[in-house]
């Protein structure tokens, strides 16, 4: 038989009640009920990633509407490093898979002896890229604004290539886009780019939005 003072027995059962209750609450399984929601660091902190509908949340900490869940499953060992600052370099890899390196741009008048379109007169820009990855690459989304010597957007445009560019190598400037006088519809490209053309000053600002590969990845370049 053990023999306990009152006050000890209230301190031994009050103990163990909190401890029950944080074990019943550490044990708490709840399963995502929307869409998907997203996983933050912190209550109201930086995203670190999303959990979709219907996975099982092992519940460690509560706090007003926030909960500190733990999420068990497999992931494929690949895709994962050791080492933080690798995820760095592939990030950067990412972003350098697709360069712009250079571009022409030619007013030429109208000629109908040639053996192709256009016979107007017209101005043409030829674009050339250089594919830094391991892939070959397949398609290319960009933007290209139009400049003149002062900087100020001439025309701006979407081009989407279909190609076939081997790793490391560049696109012969030999396809060109272009854009022809219409006499009949003023303020139309050509108009606005013919002066800068014709006078070899227009420059171009290129922006890859998106690149396609034989293996069927895209990559989707943000602005």
């Amino acid at each position: 038989m053990v023999k306990l003072r009152d006050g000890l027995v209230s301190l031994l059962f009050v103990t163990l009640f909190f401890s029950c209750a944080l074990a019943q609450q550490k044990d708490q399984v709840r399963y995502l009920k929307v869409e998907k929601e997203n996983l933050r660091a912190t209550p109201k902190g930086e995203k670190i990633g999303e959990i979709l509908q219907s996975t099982k949340l092992k519940v460690l900490e509560e706090k007003g509407n926030w909960l500190n869940v733990q999420i068990t499953g497999w992931i494929w060992k690949p895709s994962t490093t050791p080492h933080k600052a690798e995820i760095g370099k592939l990030k950067a890899k990412k972003g350098n898979a697709v360069k712009f390196v250079n571009y022409k741009i030619r007013k030429l008048p109208a000629d109908y002896t040639r053996d192709s379109k256009p016979y107007a007169a017209h101005v043409r820009a030829y674009f050339q890229f250089k594919n830094n990855s391991d892939k070959t690459l397949t398609g290319l989304v960009y933007e290209v604004k139009f400049l003149d010597s002062f900087g100020d957007v001439l025309y701006k445009t979407s081009c989407k290539d279909q190609l076939k560019l081997s790793p490391g190598n560049v696109n012969p400037m030999d396809a060109f886009w272009y854009w022809e006088d219409n006499e009949f519809m003023p303020n139309q490209p050509y108009d606005k780019l013919q002066a800068a053309a014709g006078a070899g000053t227009i420059k171009v600002q290129v922006t890859i939005q998106k690149a396609v590969f034989s293996d069927g990845s895209v990559i989707e370049f943000k602005r």
